[in-house]
């Protein structure tokens, strides 16, 4: 057994991943995903490599970042075909529906590794741990493992959040459009094929793959020839408002902003070092 820090967590029995209501708009970057096809003899070190690429596609609901850039997981322990996770989050009062959001994306980013059989996904520090933890374990649903208090599935929190994070990141693909000197006119008649090949350019392909990764949910038919960018509800921009359609969404995007940065902080005075030395340079996001 290897793991990354301190000792290995218990790892449980097998339990497959089951779809309960509220995983619909799950925030993972599914086409970021490593693994698919992986040798199943990597060595141990080579698949903690491949846990933490699978783990930094997985995303915090509300600030869209990685998990692990946020400096969430705790410790990662590979024994053979098994993978246990340890996640602490920056306070013991952190919404209960966000952290089960992140351990049950997490559990299913590893489960999409060809090796992995056995996935044991684990929140510490949090006044709901034990109910969260119990309740990925066993493939029940949020409203299962917390009745009334739920107050129903996550889908609908889960759509609200990945709309927001659509609209966050065509604002910041767009500006770093017009940084790269297309006018407003130019952006918005792209095509999604023509936005795609834009990845090409080293200065806009992570914010071009973002963006794209999440073109499908929101902004109406997402074919080759169809426009890249449109509203969250597939309607037209006009070039003469975008630049107010955008500061619609940067003052939307600000609170969540300063958020993230509070949550580095706290995470931080909590815990001192914010991620594991072996999964810093796991994560490629910006």
């Amino acid at each position: 057994m290897r793991t990354v820090r301190g000792q290995a967590a218990m790892i449980d029995p097998p339990v497959k991943p089951e779809d309960d209501g509220g995983a619909v708009g799950t925030m993972v970057d599914v086409a970021d995903c490593t693994g698919s096809g992986s040798d199943p003899n990597l060595p141990t070190q080579d698949r903690i490599a491949e846990v933490g690429a699978a783990l930094d596609t997985v995303l915090d609901p509300e600030l869209d970042e990685s998990v692990v850039s946020l400096g969430f997981v705790d410790d990662v322990a590979v024994d053979g075909a098994a993978v246990a996770v340890t996640f602490r989050l920056p306070t013991a009062w952190c919404s209960p529906n966000f952290a089960w959001i992140m351990a049950e994306d997490m559990r299913e980013a590893l489960h999409r590794l060809d090796w992995v059989e056995r996935a044991d996904v684990r929140l510490v520090d949090h006044f709901a741990a034990e109910r969260i933890n119990a309740g990925i374990a066993e493939g029940h649903g949020f409203a299962a493992a917390f009745g009334a208090e739920a107050g129903g599935d996550l889908s609908s929190l889960r759509h609200t959040f990945r709309r927001k994070a659509f609209l966050g990141r065509m604002s910041t693909l767009i500006e770093a459009l017009r940084s790269a000197g297309h006018d407003d006119a130019a952006i918005l008649a792209l095509t999604v094929r023509t936005l795609g090949a834009l990845k090409t350019d080293v200065s806009l392909a992570a914010a071009v793959a973002r963006y794209l990764a999440l073109r499908g949910a929101f902004g109406g038919p997402a074919g080759a020839e169809d426009p890249a960018f449109r509203t969250a509800e597939g309607d037209p921009i006009d070039p003469a408002r975008l630049t107010d359609f955008l500061r619609d969404i940067r003052m939307t995007r600000r609170g969540v902003e300063a958020n993230g940065e509070m949550c580095r902080v706290m995470l931080k005075a909590r815990y001192g070092e914010a991620t594991p030395p072996a999964l810093q340079q796991s994560h490629q996001r910006d």
